[in-house]
């Protein structure tokens, strides 16, 4: 995995990663008020910490 991607998610003490959604950042204007509110919310990843360290690993 990329050193770039790995700095932009966080692992729980569950072993979850979560990150940010994209495009929030800026041009927020344009964007309805209900696709904004939706972008707050963080994501849940679907790789395990076990998997991710393998691949940074690599």
């Amino acid at each position: 995995m990329r050193k770039t991607y790995t700095s932009r998610i966080r692992i729980t003490k569950n072993g979850k990663m979560i990150r940010r959604k994209m495009g929030v950042g800026h041009f927020k204007s344009k964007k309805s008020s209900s696709f904004k509110q939706a972008q707050r919310k963080t994501q849940t990843l679907a790789y395990s910490k076990s998997a991710l360290e393998k691949r940074v690993k690599q």
